[in-house]
């Protein structure tokens, strides 16, 4: 039995997902805007198994998956069919849609704010039969709610409607995270780009993090879709791929992003140390948590891409303080506590960074990070206790590193 989808890049139709009993493929329409700047997903077709590991990277993970696949009556791991259930508006401008449907056809619900909260106290689960309407698909683990914030308003999209913001509740085992990654959010802005987030709370109800989407611009009235990709999906790694086990050239890595943006990117110099910045914030700030589906790069072009804004930053060291090794290697080194400016040197040398500009561009950023931070003390007072002092060792243990 052969089934067919129709994937769209924004508004226009850029091929075919196909499923033949077990096996996907996706037939690109010549002509047309490429989804992937991976070098696996290069003309003149696909293969099945880059094809399935793309298009699972749009769907999302663990719970969060089984979830969508039990309320949509899907197969438990039939990435098929959970796309043509909820994957008519995914991350970036790609919509998987049936046949007959157009993109982001759909319509608002307009909610009150107990509405808000109704739905995200009782996430994962809907609260009302037109939440089983939501056609939206988003990956990560944590539990999240999409809605469109219009005229000032919080709506439900509707049969594919476009979203423009992530509500994201605090979970009940990490007592103080929510605020936690908002004060990330907000030092890590004194460095580089990242995304804009705000902290919603109420009386009886979680701390929520409230993120606009980077890949989303409201422009009067109407609301534009940028393409991105994460980097298991230029890889062509499956999302379970984003904790590498090693350092084989196959595993992801912060190398092959270089890799990508250097061949890639309109100013890969530019790129690169941006890259960097990141990478400087998230060791100083004690994450071990930025893996491979938690950097990605934005299409600015015809076969162009730039580095995201940085997003999903928390000190995540002070939630698993057993928990040391980064999630990607820094300069060979994978305890983060044993990350120095020598290792994060040598990481963008490898990139092709000149020495010099390497160490001006770690200097510089840990700097800036230094008056972020105090910034987002005086924004976010009520921190969980001991949060400071975790990140402050760590940052001035990586200030005080040898170059």
């Amino acid at each position: 039995m052969t089934d067919t989808l129709a994937v769209w890049l924004g508004a226009t139709r850029a091929g075919d997902l196909i499923r033949d009993r077990r096996r996907l493929t996706f037939h690109h329409r010549p002509g047309t805007a490429r989804l992937t700047v991976a070098p696996e997903g290069e003309e003149p077709a696909w293969s099945s198994a880059f094809t399935h590991t793309w298009f699972e990277g749009l769907l999302p993970e663990e719970e969060r998956r089984s979830a969508a696949e039990v309320e949509h009556d899907v197969d438990r791991g039939d990435t098929f069919g959970l796309l043509a259930a909820i994957g008519w508006e995914c991350a970036g401008a790609v919509s998987v849609l049936p046949e007959g449907r157009m993109p982001a056809s759909g319509w608002y619900h307009t909610l009150t704010d107990d509405e808000v909260w109704a739905r995200l106290d009782a996430l994962p689960r809907p609260v009302a039969e037109i939440d089983r309407q939501v056609r939206l698909s988003l990956g990560g683990t944590q539990d999240k709610l999409l809605l469109a914030r219009l005229d000032g308003r919080w709506h439900l999209p509707i049969d594919g409607a476009i979203s423009t913001h992530i509500l994201k509740p605090e979970p009940v085992r990490y007592p103080g995270l929510a605020v936690a990654e908002a004060w990330a959010l907000r030092a890590a802005a004194a460095v580089t780009s990242t995304a804009k987030a705000e902290l919603l709370a109420a009386p009886t109800h979680r701390p929520t993090l409230v993120v606009t989407r980077y890949d989303r611009e409201v422009r009067g009235g109407a609301i534009a879709r940028t393409h991105q990709e994460d980097l298991c999906q230029v890889l062509g790694l499956a999302p379970a791929a984003k904790y590498p086990r090693g350092q084989g050239p196959r595993d992801a890595s912060l190398r092959r992003l270089a890799d990508r943006l250097v061949a890639r990117a309109a100013d890969a110099p530019s790129e690169l140390i941006r890259l960097l910045e990141q990478i400087v914030v998230t060791v100083a700030l004690a994450n071990t948590d930025a893996h491979a589906k938690n950097l990605s790069v934005v299409h600015s072009g015809p076969n162009t891409v730039a580095l995201a804004p940085l997003y999903d930053v928390a000190p995540t060291l002070f939630f698993l303080p057993t928990q040391r090794q980064a999630a990607l290697p820094v300069g060979h080194k994978w305890r983060i506590d044993e990350i120095t400016r020598r290792h994060l040197e040598e990481e963008a040398r490898s990139w092709g960074v000149p020495e010099p500009l390497a160490r001006q561009t770690i200097s510089s950023a840990l700097e800036r990070l230094e008056a972020g931070m105090r910034e987002a003390d005086a924004e976010f007072a009520a921190l969980p206790d001991g949060m400071r002092d975790v990140v402050r060792l760590q940052f001035e243990r990586l200030v005080a590193s040898e170059l």
